[in-house]
């Protein structure tokens, strides 16, 4: 990003186009990290149905 604006120096509002760039990046980080949160989630939630089914399987054997 710094690189960017440095190779921009004869622009008129380099940093201003920073700015707006890191809200975009900030923005999109957002929404990964809200999927990524919902992916975590939905993979704990199976994990944790599988582990019921195991113990269920080893009490039906017992």
């Amino acid at each position: 990003m710094a690189k960017c604006c440095a190779e921009r120096i004869d622009e008129r509002f380099p940093v201003q186009e920073m700015v707006n760039e890191l809200r975009r990046s900030c923005s999109s980080s957002r929404k990964l990290a809200d999927e990524l949160e919902e992916h975590a989630c939905l993979c704990l939630a199976t994990i944790h149905r599988a582990r019921d089914l195991v113990i269920r399987e080893i009490s039906k054997q017992a």
